[in-house]
């Protein structure tokens, strides 16, 4: 590869789960090769762009529908994407412009004189956010969910959390110390990448296992 610090590639989950479950290295270097434009025979070349376009259709069917939502509310600036057949919310300050940095996110939100239970956020790229409180009913963190929130200084955890997806807290530059609670047992690829400001870590009594990869670019 060329060598030139600058110049960099993420594939983020499809390229990691193709490498994981799904395809040889084979078939993903000479696809890095060919974005690179490096040297490749024409005729590998060829070969590798067919077998990694079934690969990925195959990934791509194997992957689960997700559900619908029926509807969106906002409380507060803070959108919720309202399930009913799964009787859930989903909150999501990707795009919103807070009036305070300072958010708690609700156990539940009301809808159609019913309350349903907020289970998933995502505030990925919102550099207005300063701290955040989870309610018990989120259990876990997706991917993505904070990713580059760089204004990000605290966040206090449900205590139900069991886990927190790849690349969860990547990019939050200003966030300096994070407690994971008892019950998390797993911690995704890079969580906490590029967490250049992160002091403290508190690793809760169910992590068996953690790789400094979750905390790239943090531990130096």
């Amino acid at each position: 590869m060329t060598n030139n610090k600058n110049r960099y590639i993420r594939f983020d989950w499809a390229a990691k789960y193709m490498l994981r479950f799904k395809a040889d290295f084979a078939i993903f270097e000479g696809f890095i090769f060919a974005i690179l434009e490096e040297k490749v025979k024409a005729s590998n070349y060829m070969i590798q762009i067919k077998r990694l376009f079934f690969v990925l259709l195959f990934v791509f069917l194997s992957l689960p529908v997700s559900a619908q939502y029926n509807d969106i509310i906002e409380i507060d600036g803070i959108t919720y994407y309202i399930y009913k057949s799964e009787r859930r919310a989903s909150a999501s300050g990707v795009s919103a412009t807070l009036q305070s940095g300072d958010i708690e996110i609700p156990a539940t939100v009301p809808y159609e004189n019913d309350s349903y239970p907020v289970t998933e956020v995502n505030f990925q790229g919102n550099t207005d956010l300063t701290s955040v409180k989870l309610p018990e009913s989120i259990t876990s963190i997706e991917s993505y969910s904070f990713r580059e929130c760089t204004s990000l200084k605290s966040v206090e955890l449900s205590s139900n959390l069991t886990s927190i997806g790849d690349y969860a807290f990547e990019g939050c530059s200003s966030l300096e110390t994070i407690s994971i609670p008892d019950k998390v047992t797993t911690i995704g690829w890079g969580a906490f990448a590029d967490c250049i400001g992160l002091k403290t870590v508190v690793l809760g009594k169910a992590v068996s296992h953690i790789a400094i990869v979750h905390f790239m670019d943090v531990m130096r």
